[in-house]
C-alpha cells in the first residue's frame, strides 16, 4: 500500500492524479503496477476482477470517461 501511495504522491509534482474519471483510471493502474514493480508479489485482489464482476459498468465508465471528478 506504501508504495501505491507513494506513486501518487510522486505523480503531484508532475501530471497529477487527474480529475476526470480516465485520468483517474490511468493514475490508479499505474500505482498498481509501480507497487507490483517495487514491491513483487502479487496483485491486489482488486487489480485481478474477473471480467464478469465488471462487465456491467464497462459502459458506463466509457460514457463517463471525461468527467469531471473534482472540481478546482
Amino acid at each position: 500500500m506504501f508504495a501505491h501511495e507513494l506513486h501518487h504522491a510522486a505523480r503531484w509534482d508532475g501530471p497529477g492524479y487527474g480529475r476526470m474519471l480516465g485520468e483517474a483510471l490511468v493514475s490508479e493502474g499505474l500505482a498498481g503496477h509501480f507497487s507490483q514493480e517495487v514491491c513483487g508479489g502479487e496483485p491486489e485482489p482488486w487489480e485481478t476482477l474477473a471480467p464478469s464482476l465488471f462487465a456491467p459498468y464497462v459502459d458506463r465508465a466509457i460514457e463517463q470517461w471525461s468527467q469531471t471528478l473534482l472540481r478546482p
